[in-house]
């Protein structure tokens, strides 16, 4: 298989999630994969030749409606203050992109190190998560 250039394996993929966390009223993924080649990586496991996958793409979000109630209160000589604040918040649509890569080990049967980066709308990384696969018997297959 010839990696290099326009020959390369795409994969495009959208999907959309309702109720996803109590923050959100659903979020949608489109994310174009593509196949990027063969590299040699070392993870804790060991050494490997892994097939080389990124995802690049748009997320967005609804923000589900809320209130965020805040109390405090102040006592003196011959009085109690209370104060209590109610903000609400509305719906509103939100959205950043996100980066994706994985390494595929054919003989591990899976990925053995992932990359998986989100950015807001402004362009800030907002989240960066990396996993390797730690160990590895190649007699029995995965420990």
């Amino acid at each position: 298989m010839d990696l290099s250039g326009d020959d390369r394996e795409r994969l495009d993929r959208m999907n959309t999630e309702q109720n996803p966390n109590s923050a959100h009223k659903w979020e949608k993924f489109d994310s174009k994969y593509t196949v990027v080649g063969w590299e040699q990586i070392e993870v804790p496991a060991g050494k490997f030749r892994a097939l080389k996958i990124e995802a690049e793409g748009h997320w967005q979000a609804e923000i589900a409606p809320g209130q965020t109630v805040t109390q405090s209160g102040q006592s003196g000589d011959n009085a109690t203050t209370l104060v209590t604040q109610v903000q609400k918040s509305t719906e509103k649509v939100t959205s950043g992109r996100t980066y994706r890569a994985f390494w595929y080990v054919p003989e591990v049967k899976r990925w053995v190190k992932s990359v998986e980066e989100n950015y807001s709308s402004g362009g800030t990384r907002s989240e960066r998560d990396t996993l390797e696969l730690e160990s590895f018997n190649a007699a029995k297959g995965q420990d």
